[in-house]
């Protein structure tokens, strides 16, 4: 699973600006491609209150997360603490409070520049082979490496 802090990914994606007020969508719109490509359950936290005044809604397979009156990185570190039992749960952030809270609750950190080039390495390695049901990731064979490894 992914928790993406969605302003601070945009804020690190060449392409995306915060002046577009379709850039929250846009960033959906790349993060439901990954998700195809990666097959991996995505929640996104974006700062403040959607505009039609939801707190959380669905985009496709990606929940979407506003953080209302407090924080996003606060909503994001109470999401590790739920999440803790999940311990192949990637939090993105370059935030040092979320990267310090994922690693206290024993999730994997992974800064926004980095998961960056993550999505583009595998977007274009998902567009240029064909799926098989067998075809694992490079990310997902670290993930399946860091498994055996505890074992």
């Amino acid at each position: 699973m992914l928790i993406v802090d969605g302003h601070n990914l945009i804020g690190k994606y060449p392409g995306l600006n915060f002046d577009d007020s379709n850039v929250k969508q846009k960033l959906l719109d790349i993060l439901k491609k990954y998700k195809k490509a990666m097959n991996v359950k995505i929640i996104v936290v974006f700062d403040g209150v959607d505009k039609a005044g939801f707190g959380r809604y669905q985009e496709g397979d990606i929940e979407v997360r506003f953080s209302d009156n407090m924080q996003a990185d606060d909503l994001i570190i109470d999401l590790c603490k739920e999440f803790s039992h999940a311990r192949d749960t990637i939090i993105v952030s370059s935030d040092n409070q979320v990267i310090d809270a994922a690693k206290k609750s024993g999730l994997i950190p992974k800064k926004a520049e980095d998961f960056v080039k993550d999505i583009n390495n595998e977007l274009a390695r998902f567009d240029s082979i064909k799926q098989t049901d067998d075809y694992l990731s490079p990310v997902q064979t670290d993930e399946w490496m860091r498994y055996f490894k505890k074992k």
